[in-house]
C-alpha cells in the first residue's frame, strides 16, 4: 500500500490490506527493524513494539526481524524496493491520490509483476502464490483497529479537544479520561472503557 508516511498506524494497515489481498495471513512476518515493529534488540532477544504484538495476536503470524547490519536479510528488503522504483514508478510517473496510487500499484502488480520470473526461485509469481496460498492462515474475522489511539479528559463543558478540534460528548463522562480513535481516513470515535461515547 502506498501511503503519506510510514508510520505505525499505515504500517499495521499495509500489513491488514497485504493479508486481505492475499486472502489469508502469513505464518511469519519479517521486518526490517523499523520502530513501528522493533523497539529494541537484546543479546538473544528481539523487543517488539507492544502495537505490532497485538496486530500478531489479532492476525495470528509470528513476527521475526532480521538481525541488524546483515546485509543477507536487509538486502532482500531493499531489492524490493528498487525493484518498485526501477519498474514501477518508470511505468507511472504521476497520480492524482494515495487512493488512484494504489489502484495503479493494484494494475501494476496484475499485469508486470506477478507475471515475471523471479530470479531467485526461477519461478513465476502468481504461478508460486497460487502454489502457496493454500498454506495461507485464515483471515480474522474483524480487522486490526489501525486507528491513532490516544487518551483525553472531557471537560466540564461535556467536550474533547482532538488536534485543535473540540468534539461533544455526553455530559455525563466530564472530567473522566476517554479513548479517542482517528482512523487513517480521519474518522473520529471516543470511548469510555469499552463503550463508543460518540
Amino acid at each position: 500500500m502506498a501511503a503519506p508516511c510510514c508510520d505505525a498506524e499505515h504500517t499495521y494497515e499495509s500489513l491488514a490490506r497485504a493479508f486481505a489481498g492475499f486472502g489469508g495471513v502469513t505464518r511469519q512476518v519479517w521486518v526490517d527493524n523499523p520502530k513501528s515493529a522493533v523497539t529494541a534488540h537484546v543479546p538473544g532477544a528481539v523487543r517488539f513494539n507492544e502495537r505490532f504484538k497485538q496486530l500478531a495476536r489479532h492476525d495470528g503470524f509470528m513476527p521475526k526481524a532480521c538481525r541488524p547490519y546483515r546485509p543477507r536479510t536487509k538486502g532482500k528488503v531493499e531489492r524490493v524496493v528498487g525493484y518498485v522504483k526501477q519498474h514501477f514508478f518508470q511505468r507511472y510517473r504521476s497520480f492524482e491520490s494515495f487512493a488512484h496510487l494504489n489502484q495503479l500499484l493494484e494494475v501494476w502488480l496484475l499485469e508486470e509483476a506477478d507475471r515475471r520470473l523471479h530470479g531467485t526461485v526461477k519461478e513465476v509469481v502468481a504461478v508460486r502464490f497460487q502454489r502457496e496460498q493454500t498454506t495461507l492462515l485464515p483471515l480474522p474475522v474483524h480487522r486490526f483497529d489501525t486507528s491513532y489511539v490516544e487518551t483525553r479528559q472531557v471537560g466540564w463543558d461535556a467536550c474533547v479537544n482532538v488536534r485543535g478540534n473540540r468534539y461533544s460528548v455526553p455530559s455525563a463522562y466530564c472530567g473522566q479520561m476517554v479513548t479517542v480513535h482517528v482512523s487513517l481516513d480521519n474518522a473520529l470515535a471516543v470511548y469510555a472503557g469499552e463503550r463508543g461515547t460518540a
